[in-house]
This record gives structure tokens, sequence and C-alpha cells, in this order.
């Protein structure tokens, strides 16, 4: 048997050898990278975010599928600014009302809709002097029902029109109490 030469070497050894050298070199300089990195504080974390560290939920909904959902929002039997006595009417000084309508403005009825007209004034900005104008604090009081309000808060409310220069909310149809 004859000794093979240097050109008569099969690729697969040529090409085993280079792989050899290649893993050899990858090793020394990988070793060099991992500890310069390992030397700094990189911040990173090392466990998956959801697994090492818990967080309270940011909004948490719990909403029921009954008739109670177009009840009034405000209404005589519930204690809305926490100082354990129930709150019964209207209470412009000590609540602001949550609805459709801007607290801090004025309203005139017309053409089948309320118009902002003015800022409204006082200390809590809830007064409108002046003929047939309504607080929008007052109207958020007499309108809002459950539903509106979380209409309002999930996604703006329910537009009927909306168009580049009006955008016109419609509430909720809510009955009226029954006496029996």
């Amino acid at each position: 048997m004859a000794r093979s030469t240097r050109t008569n070497r099969s690729p697969f050894r040529v090409f085993h050898t280079v792989g050899l050298l290649t893993a050899g070199a990858a090793m020394l300089f990988g070793q060099h990278l991992a500890t310069a990195q390992d030397a700094g504080d990189t911040g990173l974390a090392q466990t998956p975010l959801f697994v090492s560290e818990s967080n309270p939920p940011l909004n948490m909904l719990v909403m029921g599928r009954d008739h109670k959902l177009y009840y009034e929002a405000y209404n005589d039997a519930s204690d809305l600014n926490g100082d354990g006595v129930i709150d019964v009417g209207y209470k412009p000084n000590q609540i602001d009302y949550y609805g459709y309508f801007n607290n801090n403005a004025c309203y005139e009825y017309g053409n089948d809709k309320f118009t902002p007209v003015a800022a409204a004034t006082g200390d809590k900005k809830k007064i409108c002097a002046g003929g047939n104008r309504w607080s929008g604090d007052f109207l958020n009081y007499l309108t809002t029902s459950r539903m509106d309000a979380i209409r309002r808060v999930l996604y703006g409310g329910t537009r009927v029109i909306d168009t580049a220069t009006s955008t016109v909310l419609q509430g909720a149809y809510v009955l009226a109490p029954t006496g029996n």
C-alpha cells in the first residue's frame, strides 16, 4: 500500500481539520468574551420577567350583565364621596359627577341637543349664570346611567354623529321607575 501524498488527501479530512481549528479558536475567543461581559453590570434580567416579578393589574373590570347597568349612575342610596353617609341629592361642592358633559362648562339646549356655550364660574367652576344655561356637572348627575359611564371609559361613548366638525354622543335609554 502506498502512502498518500499531501495532494492526495480526502476532502473530508481537510474540512475536518478546518472545523477543529475553527472550533478551537471560537472556544478561546468565546471564553474571553464571556468573562468580559460578566465583568460589567448589564442590567438584563436572567429569568423571564413574568416569572420573577408579580405586579398587580393596572385595570380590572368587574361588571354584571343584568338590568342594573341601565339604572342611573347617581342614585340616593350610595355613598359617593366615601364619608360613610349616604349622599342624597345633588352636591356640587362635594362631588364631581362623571358623565358625557364637561363638569366645568355651561350648556344650552337647542336643536335636540345640549351645546357648550361658556365656562362655568365659582369655586368649583360649576355655576352657570344667565338665562337657560345648565351646568355640565348637574347634567351628568341627572342623565348618566351606569352603562353610559362604562361606555365612556371603554371607548369614549356612543357616537351618533362623528365628523371632522361635529361629534354628538347619545346616552343610554333609561326607563322611568314604575310605582308598585
